[in-house]
């Protein structure tokens, strides 16, 4: 069953690299963007940056409804708690392993900050990433599926690396 999906997606990814009609996310996918319906971010507006044209939606590949072609961006808080930080929604979670991926976008993400992927009603899971070795990119944040991912939280506390480090809010990925 794995093995089919792998395929059909390599097969809408060569249609799509030949110029044909755009590829359908794989069932079971949901791709939540920046900027998008599903997400929210939060805190105080001159903290927030923008990385114009860069990202996945609209630079690497199409995605519905139209979401704005950026990145979301802000500098390490290096004081308890989260100043600026955002909330990708799953529209539709279901009763079966699912997977959470982050877009790690080329420019402005060089800190390492938590994840924070929201499943099976009231559970948690954080995951410490560091997002510089990335290079726009998707990265998977669980390892092992989990049942009903409601959302994935990121916020810019973090108390690795320098205060001039950058933490980027690009698209998230939830698939079984």
């Amino acid at each position: 069953m794995r093995m089919h999906r792998h395929l059909a997606a390599l097969v809408a990814g060569a249609l799509f690299l030949a110029g044909a009609a755009s590829p359908a996310l794989a069932a079971g996918t949901v791709l939540t963007a920046d900027g998008g319906a599903y997400f929210a971010a939060y805190g105080p507006a001159t903290y927030w940056h923008f990385d114009w044209g860069k990202g996945y939606c609209g630079n690497k590949a199409p995605c519905a409804g139209n979401p704005p072609v950026y990145v979301h961006w802000t500098y390490v808080n290096r004081a308890a708690g989260d100043m600026n930080y955002a909330y990708w929604r799953n529209p539709s979670p279901v009763a079966y392993p699912e997977y959470a991926s982050a877009f790690i976008p080329a420019r402005n993400a060089t800190a390492t900050a938590t994840y924070t992927i929201v499943y099976n009603g009231v559970s948690r899971q954080s995951v410490p990433l560091s997002q510089r070795p990335y290079y726009d990119q998707w990265v998977r944040l669980n390892a092992g599926g989990l049942y009903k991912i409601q959302g994935v939280w990121l916020g810019d506390q973090s108390w690795y690396g320098s205060a001039s480090d950058k933490v980027a809010f690009d698209e998230i990925k939830i698939e079984n």
